[in-house]
């Protein structure tokens, strides 16, 4: 502590956190960190609610199609396919976007970096997130984020 009357007693020393140190996180990481990371989150719980409507959609025979077919034709044969198809698109999309959250709840408390990764690319891809329109803006922005070296050293 140096000698001045008017310095910040509450001011951190020199040198703060060190990559691989173990400390509490860096405020400014934590900072920079916390919007996007929180964003990630909307738009996984935005997918997880658009994955569970589809499921529950095609469980209940609603069809974009439009009329029903009659009974036992080739035509409904293919609708039941395809709502087995969608169905199982869904619950894998449900899948990646349960990983979206877990990174960006695991990004927000500076933890695992590659899960921070992962998160903000799968975020990225248009047919399991909520892809060009929310997820993509987010991603970029939290990988750009995620890609500063204070950043980087702040992640246990």
């Amino acid at each position: 502590m140096s000698s001045n009357p008017y310095e910040n007693p509450y001011q951190p020393a020199p040198g703060g956190n060190f990559a691989g140190g173990g400390g509490p996180p860096s405020g400014n990481a934590s900072e920079l960190v916390n919007m996007p990371a929180t964003l990630l989150l909307v738009a996984g719980g935005l997918g997880v609610a658009a994955h569970i409507l589809g499921i529950l959609l095609n469980i209940l025979g609603v069809s974009m199609m439009g009329a029903a077919p009659a009974e036992g034709g080739p035509d409904q044969t293919a609708m039941v396919a395809q709502g087995i198809g969608a169905i199982v698109g869904a619950a894998i999309g449900l899948g990646f976007d349960a990983l979206v959250i877990v990174g960006a709840l695991k990004m927000k408390k500076l933890e695992s970096y590659g899960l921070a990764m992962a998160a903000s690319i799968i975020a990225m891809l248009p047919c399991i997130s909520c892809g060009c329109l929310l997820g993509l803006p987010i991603g970029i922005w939290s990988l750009v984020v995620l890609n500063k070296p204070e950043v980087k050293s702040a992640f246990r």
